[in-house]
């Protein structure tokens, strides 16, 4: 696991809307995308993740400025539990 991540954000604010949001399959097998545009209380928000053998695992790139922040997701739909991967069928 990869994990990077920076982000000031404005104290005492919680604010979360979706603008945008738009998903889709890629043609292997469990491994879907999803791209978000949406607003929130970040001044600066870029982290990047990196996962594997864990539920949901992929990579995420997110990067936000002045409270907008846009975030791409590939990821696995599977669940990951005693060494080995699951699907629900």
């Amino acid at each position: 696991m990869i994990n990077f991540n920076f982000n000031i954000r404005v104290p005492g604010m919680n604010r979360f809307r979706s603008i945008w949001c738009l998903a889709g399959s890629l043609p292997i097998p469990f491994k879907f995308w999803e791209l978000q545009v949406y607003f929130s209380a970040d001044i600066i928000d870029v982290a990047v993740d990196i996962t594997t053998r864990q539920s949901h695992s992929g990579i995420r790139l997110c990067l936000g400025l002045v409270g907008v922040t846009v975030e791409f997701t590939i990821y696995d739909s599977r669940h990951w539990s005693e060494g080995k991967w699951h699907s629900q069928t």
